[in-house]
C-alpha cells in the first residue's frame, strides 16, 4: 500500500504503477470551475491514483476508465476504499470507444507513451508503457469527440512528444494553452511535459518546473505543487 496524506493505494495487479508523473498529472491539472455536477475522465486509469487525485481537490464525478483487467481490479478497490468512494467509478472499456452519458468537463491521462524499445514481458505493463493500443492521436482526437464546450484534456508526456501533441490537438479542435517543461533536477534538460488542451480560445501560458536541486532535496515550487499529497516531500 501506498500512503497519501488522505487516500491509499493498492497498485499491486495494475501495469501502470504508481509514480512521479501520475502525482504531477494529478497536481498541476487546473481544478478550477470543477463543481458536484462536473464529470472527469481519466483515461487509462491505471490503479486510480490520478482519479483519487482530483477527488481531493474538487466535488466533480469522476469515471476511471482502464482496458487492463489488474489495472481496474486494483481501481475499483482503491475507489472503494476512498472518502469520495460515493462519486468515483471505474469501468473496464478501451477509452477509445467509451461513450459517457453526458459531455466531459475534464479528462485527465498519463498515457502510454512509448513507441519504440523492448517491450515488458507482463502483458499488462506493455499496454501501459507503449501506444499501441491508445495512440496520442487517437487520445486527442476520442477525447475531442467526448468534451463539452468548455471541456479540457490534462496530459503527462515525453518532451519530444510535444510537436505531436500540439499537432493533433490543433486538428482535433483542442489547442493546447497551457504547458509546463518539468526537469528532474536543476541544470538538467526538460524530459517531461504538462499539458492541457482546451475547446475555448485562452490565453497561451508556458512555464518549467524543476522537482530538485542539485543535492536531492525537493525544489520549492516542487514541494508546493505536491504537498497536499504527499506525507513526507
Amino acid at each position: 500500500m501506498f500512503n497519501f496524506k488522505q487516500f491509499s493505494i493498492d497498485d499491486s495487479t495494475s501495469g501502470l504503477k504508481i509514480g512521479t508523473d501520475g502525482v504531477l498529472l494529478g497536481a498541476w491539472t487546473s481544478a478550477d470551475g470543477l463543481a458536484a455536477d462536473s464529470l472527469i475522465i481519466d483515461a487509462g486509469a491505471g490503479c486510480g491514483l490520478i482519479g483519487l487525485m482530483m477527488a481531493q481537490r474538487c466535488h466533480a464525478r469522476i469515471i476511471g476508465v482502464e482496458i487492463d483487467e489488474g489495472g481496474c481490479r486494483d481501481c475499483t478497490v482503491n475507489f472503494a476504499a476512498s472518502p469520495w468512494a460515493d462519486r468515483l467509478t471505474c469501468v473496464y472499456n478501451d477509452f477509445l470507444t467509451f461513450i459517457p452519458s453526458k459531455s466531459v468537463d475534464l479528462i485527465v491521462s498519463n498515457p502510454p507513451f512509448f513507441t519504440t524499445g523492448e517491450r515488458a514481458p507482463a502483458k499488462s505493463r506493455a499496454t501501459a508503457r507503449h501506444e499501441d493500443n491508445m495512440p496520442l492521436s487517437a487520445l486527442i482526437k476520442h477525447a475531442a469527440e467526448i468534451l463539452g464546450p468548455q471541456g479540457r484534456l490534462a496530459m503527462i508526456a515525453p518532451v519530444d512528444r510535444s510537436e505531436d501533441i500540439i499537432f493533433h490537438g490543433a486538428l482535433s479542435g483542442l489547442p493546447v494553452y497551457r504547458l509546463c517543461h518539468v526537469a528532474t533536477t536543476e541544470g538538467k534538460p526538460p524530459r517531461r511535459i504538462l499539458v492541457e488542451l482546451g475547446k475555448t480560445a485562452t490565453p497561451y501560458t508556458e512555464c518549467q518546473l524543476t522537482l530538485r536541486h542539485s543535492d536531492g532535496t525537493p525544489t520549492e515550487e516542487y514541494s508546493k505543487l505536491v504537498n497536499q499529497f504527499y506525507i513526507k516531500i
